[in-house]
């Protein structure tokens, strides 16, 4: 556990931190790495990864997809939906 806190620490930005978690085991990937930032977000200050294209389809399908996130690519959550969107 200790070298979780670590990586947190000696990365640079919420991007490195993400790649430093994927890298701990063999078989995390982009979810499960998402999922650890997501629930690490109150705790540490860099977890903030984007959400994966499932998430952005699900909140918008359930019209809880907020405008604009400062942390979500606008070309992202266009390309996810397949529209404008008004960001």
């Amino acid at each position: 556990m200790v070298e979780c806190f670590l990586i947190h620490k000696q990365a640079a930005d919420a991007k490195e931190l993400e790649n430093r978690i994927k890298e701990l085991r063999k078989g995390f990937g982009d979810v499960a790495a998402n999922i650890f930032l997501r629930e690490l977000r109150g705790v540490w200050k860099k977890a903030d990864s984007n959400p994966t294209s499932l998430v952005i389809l699900a909140a918008s399908e359930l019209k809880i997809l907020k405008k604009c996130y400062s942390t979500w690519g606008v070309e992202t959550i266009e390309s996810v939906l397949g529209k404008e969107t008004n960001c």
